[in-house]
Order: C-alpha cells, then structure tokens, then sequence
C-alpha cells in the first residue's frame, strides 16, 4: 500500500474502479489481468508502453475479459471456468478447472515461448 495520500488516493480509487497493478517492473513480459470496468482505467493499468502477451483469469466463462487482449492489439490467453456444479476444496477446484497458480504460469510461459 503506497504511503504518499496522492497514491494511496489512486491506489483506492483503482481498486473500486476494479483494476490495479499488484506488481511493477521497467520492462514486463506478460500480464496477468483478473478484473476491469470503467475505461479510464483501463489506460492506466495497460498503457500502451507497457503492452505485453495477456493472461486473463476469471472465476467465470473464461471469455468475459477476453476483450482486454483489444486494448493494446496483443496476444491474449483467456483462463476460466466452462463447466460448473463441481464442488470441493478451491485449491481443488481451482486445479480441475485451470485457473490456479501452476496454470496460470504455464499459460504465461506458452505466450512468451
């Protein structure tokens, strides 16, 4: 959580607005992308200099956030969920349905490769 009120202002501003960078880097390599809604905030969180192959990951049809990949014009790999009623521990059901951390990774590294 950033210490300056400015920032934290805009850090709790992006949050409600349903996006925000968990972790920067100078020159990133793919982006891991969870959640989104109003536009502006989608030029803060994929600005053009910063575009990268796109992981999307949604406890949902893995298609809803496959519009992001449109922003920047790069390549997108939509992880989610296309078969429901399962039930179990969510590390579990996270596994079965490909949207847990070992996936995500995988899918990262195909889109890098």
């Amino acid at each position: 959580m950033p210490s300056d009120p400015a920032a934290r202002e805009r850090r709790r501003r992006q949050v409600t607005a349903g996006a925000y960078r968990l972790r920067q880097c100078d020159k990133p390599v793919v982006t891991l992308a969870a959640m989104d809604d109003p536009t502006w905030i989608l030029d803060q969180v994929f600005p053009v200099e910063r575009a990268t192959p796109l992981v999307t990951v949604l406890d949902g049809h893995p298609h809803t956030l496959a519009f992001l990949s449109t922003i920047r014009n790069v390549p997108v790999s939509t992880l989610g969920v296309t078969r429901f009623g399962q039930s179990g521990a969510i590390e579990d059901v996270c596994r079965y349905h490909g949207i847990d951390t070992d996936s995500l990774v995988a899918t990262a590294l195909d889109l890098i490769d």
